[in-house]
């Protein structure tokens, strides 16, 4: 009995926080707000339940489904939250304007006063806000200028690139200092507070701001751009693949085997990149081909030009060519030039035209040849090699001089 009335009394004592004693007891805590705010979220996972099964057995498109059911699971998770925030105003009863003016108080007292520059936890939380404004104007700016302005002025699409991440990041900067303005935070202050910084970073920072500027060079000076296919390389290796996208201080690139590699601006303007789709996205594939002397080169040459004109991610209206590229020691070299609509497309062209030149060379009875080598012996050395045999076989089982 005295174990169960110590708890009792434990669960009646109020709750102090540094020093501010809350209008309400532990045991009122947990009972009235934890207790009840569980059941809120439960009662929330159950209906989001019950939602998936009837769009599940409704006959509504999959994309209105879809869009039911985010708008149902938003209303579902603010309603649960909504919830929580109604049971903690209940246990705090006629105190709660006091205590969410106290709490106020406490969030937007400055712990950073510096002149006209004053920092507090209010502060700080409205920063999400301004960096999701700041992120959400740079790409409908962009937006914009894609949709309304390029078409119209005929802006070539290869400086869309370039002025558009301009502008976007010029707004996003421009949406970033409003805001802080209007927070309170002078920018007089940031900038002596950046250059005290900048003097102790800036040798353990010397990559990141080398990245920062090629990301600039590359958007203002275009060397790729996004949905260029090329070919880069860095410290660790050589990569080909498309560029998915640039930022400031890393571009992207989606190699042919599905690979993502984040590759640092720094790599690509430091060194020699093979842009294969600059100023045109088509290229021309080169494929070497042997075949022996006896041979008919001119049947050769046929079959190729019309192996090439049936490729299937052939350039539309380009012509095909197929030629005698030189005489070697194993046959005689052809090569044939098939221009493509896109360069990432060469893997797949180059497999299907290697196929069907061994299935129709093989049928049209054209060889390819393969290295080999005859040795040709004179009538004297095998006269010598019969010799050394014979001697050999004689003096089996004992010693000769």
């Amino acid at each position: 009995m005295e174990f169960l009335a110590q708890i009792m009394d434990f669960l009646k004592q109020p709750i102090r926080i540094a020093g501010v004693e809350l209008p309400f007891s532990i045991g009122a805590f947990f009972l009235e707000f934890l207790l009840l705010s569980v059941l809120v979220f439960l009662a929330g996972v159950v209906l989001r339940r019950i939602l998936a099964w009837a769009l599940g057995k409704s006959r509504l498109r999959e994309q209105t489904r879809d869009k039911t059911s985010r708008t149902a699971r938003l209303v579902i998770r603010v309603s649960e939250w909504l919830g929580v925030l109604l049971l903690f105003a209940r246990i705090l009863g006629a105190e709660v304007l006091g205590f969410f003016g106290t709490l106020a108080a406490l969030v937007n007292t400055p712990f950073i006063s510096t002149g006209a520059m004053r920092i507090s936890v209010l502060t700080l939380v409205a920063l999400v806000p301004i960096g999701w404004l700041a992120v959400w104007s740079g790409k409908w700016s962009r937006y914009l200028l894609e949709t309304r302005v390029f078409d119209r002025l005929k802006v070539k699409h290869s400086q869309r690139f370039s002025i558009g991440n301009l502008v976007r990041y010029v707004v996003m900067t421009l949406v970033v200092l409003l805001g802080l303005s209007a927070v309170g935070i002078s920018l007089s202050g940031l900038a002596v507070l950046f250059g005290v910084l900048g003097v102790g970073l800036g040798f353990g920072l010397q990559g990141t701001v080398a990245n920062f500027f090629s990301g600039l060079v590359i958007i203002l000076s275009r060397p790729i751009k996004e949905g260029d296919f090329i070919k880069a390389t860095s410290s660790d290796g050589t990569y080909e693949g498309t560029v998915t996208q640039i930022k400031l201080i890393y571009s992207v690139i989606n190699t042919a085997l599905n690979e993502t590699i984040i590759l640092p601006n720094s790599a690509i303007v430091g060194n020699s990149v093979h842009n294969y789709s600059y100023d045109d996205p088509s290229i021309t594939l080169l494929i070497p081909i042997q075949v022996s002397y006896s041979s008919d080169i001119d049947l050769a040459l046929e079959v190729l030009r019309d192996i090439g004109d049936a490729c299937p991610v052939r350039k539309p209206r380009s012509e095909t060519l197929a030629a005698i590229e030189s005489f070697d020691d194993s046959g005689i070299t052809l090569k044939l030039l098939v221009p493509l609509r896109r360069a990432d497309e060469k893997y797949q062209a180059r497999n299907t035209i290697h196929h069907q030149i061994w299935r129709r060379f093989k049928d049209q009875g054209i060889e390819i040849p393969f290295p080999q080598l005859d040795l040709h012996l004179k009538d004297h050395i095998l006269r010598g090699i019969t010799v050394e045999t014979t001697s050999s076989e004689n003096n089996k089982g004992g010693t000769s001089t």
